[in-house]
């Protein structure tokens, strides 16, 4: 195995595990395994990212569970709530998406 395929597997079986670190959301209506990080990486991300500090979300999600990727200034719906894409970014298969919550 290589370590790119060690890696794809390290996401499904320990880091996106349901029983680990990730929950099941919906995004757009899909059901995805995400990880929604509202503490650790706010304090990072949150001069970058004002919309951290005012309801919005870091999202982690295996890139492969979208059929077409998120896309900057996109209206989303996540977990019921309306939302809009700040930016998206690929890292190792997985995406990390910076939501801001507002009006669509």
């Amino acid at each position: 195995m290589s370590f790119k395929e060690n890696i794809l597997s390290d996401l499904d079986n320990i880091f996106f595990n349901l029983n680990e670190f990730a929950e099941l959301c919906t995004f757009n209506k899909n059901t995805i395994k995400a990880i929604i990080d509202d503490q650790q990486l706010i304090a990072k991300y949150s001069s970058e990212f004002e919309a951290l500090g005012q309801g919005g979300h870091l999202v982690y999600a295996v890139e492969s569970q979208f059929k077409t990727l998120p896309r900057n200034d996109e209206a989303i719906e996540f977990n019921k709530n309306l939302y809009v894409i700040d930016e998206v970014k690929r890292e190792y298969g997985m995406l990390l998406i910076f939501l801001r919550i507002g009006r669509v």
